[in-house]
């Protein structure tokens, strides 16, 4: 007996919604629903979308390959499912292009200025073969129909051998043969090669054939970063990102990536169960990104079992053995983590500026390098901005400077209150303490403007930051923060 797959609804009630939404994920074959039931990977549904501003229904089916649970809010993310549709990208556009239009591709030119493929973020496992080198695993960085970045760790082959290739499909038992010339070495301060760049040889035959393998890969790889989180490492630390990481969700990969370096960390049930960087792998692996203070981060709440690499750690135990030999100022900035088992997200919105969207979670100002040769997802428009799950507000055990600093907090905002004549200076660098529930509630009577100030002081946005992203005058955007301010949704901090 089959059973009906699940129904999915989505709405959008402008155009520029859908426009919006196809162009960063719906043409790449996917998208993220934002729900607070649970659904196991492979689940089928059938995703209803809703063009309120049409009158029209698109039924699509898929299934799930991403899951975000309701725990992970307490980490920033945004619950939901994410979906990869079957049918394949031509297929997609036709259905969308009467409602969207004819969208060009995301086509640049090469160096050689030659006209090159779209390439996007991917992490593949591949076989190399080489005749200088012999046979070795790696992943990949990026990968397009024309090419992809490898990491790779002490197998330094030259540039211009030709290698053969096998890609391995991150979801199938599919695996795609192809060959290549190493066309670039990317190396570290220590010049150390840590990736190659590849570029394929694919004879007119094969063309088809690899170049539907290619999208179908690149369709999977981004259905599975919906959801997830990214950032720059900076503010917080790796250890830190991963205590969070590691208490908010049962499991979950953490790649982190520092100019040509590259690095990943792999938990499942409070255990450490893999850590490889370059050629170092566990612990001492662990230990070497620990040192790393700038760079970006991404994070997905997944795993792929064969990337286990040892027994089990305890991540709290790993993290101190680590620890223990960095330098003190990593040590410094770690341990109240390894004392705090949760992040105060009230705390990280006023500090770090998360900017929640519905695709993928990202802080603020992350500025990708461009010698890595990683794709990078682009943000949403502000009208697709999500608001911060109630559930993530929730506090920990605060330290004492946290409950000293909420403790001023309420009494400047209590001083507020007490003088409503009071004048009310709102600076460069102010921020907004917000009514969640009273702001809800309000919505339908807000402007476009007044809305994505909400939003944005939602997230802990300063009014710099507003007045740099959000495409109006300035008077108008100072005009929308009188307005909140005196409906009382929102206070200066």
């Amino acid at each position: 007996m089959s059973i009906d797959p699940s129904r999915l609804e989505v709405e959008f009630s402008t155009e520029a919604a859908l426009r919006s939404e196809y162009v960063s994920n719906i043409a790449n074959g996917g998208v993220f629903i934002a729900t607070s039931d649970t659904m196991e990977p492979r689940t089928p549904v059938v995703v209803v979308l809703e063009l309120s501003f049409c009158n029209q229904y698109l039924e699509l089916e898929g299934e799930v390959v991403h899951c975000i649970p309701p725990e992970m809010a307490e980490a920033g993310a945004s619950p939901g499912v994410a979906i990869q549709f079957g049918l394949p990208a031509r297929e997609l556009r036709k259905q969308f292009e009467p409602f969207v239009g004819v969208i060009e591709g995301n086509e640049r030119l090469s160096r050689s200025g030659r006209r090159a493929a779209p390439r996007s973020s991917a992490r593949l496992h591949v076989h190399v073969r080489s005749e200088s080198i012999g046979a070795f695993d790696c992943r990949t960085r990026d990968i397009s129909s024309s090419g992809m970045l490898l990491s790779i760790s002490g197998h330094e082959v030259p540039v211009g051998e030709r290698v053969k290739l096998t890609i391995h499909h991150p979801q199938t038992a599919e695996a795609m043969d192809v060959d290549g010339t190493v066309v670039r070495h990317l190396t570290n301060d220590e010049e150390d090669v840590t990736a190659l760049g590849v570029e394929f040889h694919i004879t007119e035959a094969r063309q088809t054939e690899v170049t539907a393998f290619i999208s179908d890969v690149q369709s999977a790889e981004h259905s599975r970063r919906l959801g997830g989180i990214s950032g720059p490492i900076a503010e917080l630390g790796i250890e830190n990102l991963l205590q969070m990481f590691g208490t908010s969700s049962p499991q979950g990969t953490l790649n982190v990536t520092r100019g040509a370096e590259e690095g990943t960390i792999v938990f499942a049930d409070g255990c450490l169960r893999a850590a490889r960087q370059g050629e170092k792998r566990s612990i001492d692996a662990l230990k070497q990104m620990l040192s790393w203070r700038e760079g970006v981060f991404d994070f997905q709440s997944r795993l792929d079992e064969a990337d286990f690499d040892g027994e089990p750690i305890p991540l709290g135990e790993a993290i101190q053995d680590a620890l223990g030999g960095v330098d003190q100022p990593v040590r410094d900035h770690a341990e109240p983590a390894l004392e705090e088992l949760s992040i105060n997200l009230d705390d990280l919105d006023e500090d770090l500026g998360l900017d929640f969207d519905d695709d993928e979670i990202v802080i603020e100002d992350v500025v990708p390098d461009a010698d890595a040769g990683a794709g990078v997802e682009e943000e949403g428009d502000l009208d697709r901005q999500m608001r911060t799950p109630a559930a993530a507000k929730k506090k920990t055990r605060e330290s004492a400077a946290q409950t000293k600093k909420a403790s001023i907090r309420e009494k400047a905002q209590e001083s507020s209150r007490s003088e409503p004549d009071a004048e009310v200076v709102i600076g460069p660098t102010t921020t907004f303490a917000v009514d969640a529930s009273a702001g809800d509630a309000a919505r339908a009577e807000l402007g476009k403007t007044e809305e994505a100030v909400l939003d944005l002081a939602l997230v802990g946005m300063s009014v710099d930051r507003m007045l740099g992203v959000i495409p109006e005058p300035e008077s108008e955007i100072h005009a929308a923060f009188d307005t909140l301010v005196e409906r009382g949704l929102i206070t200066i901090k």
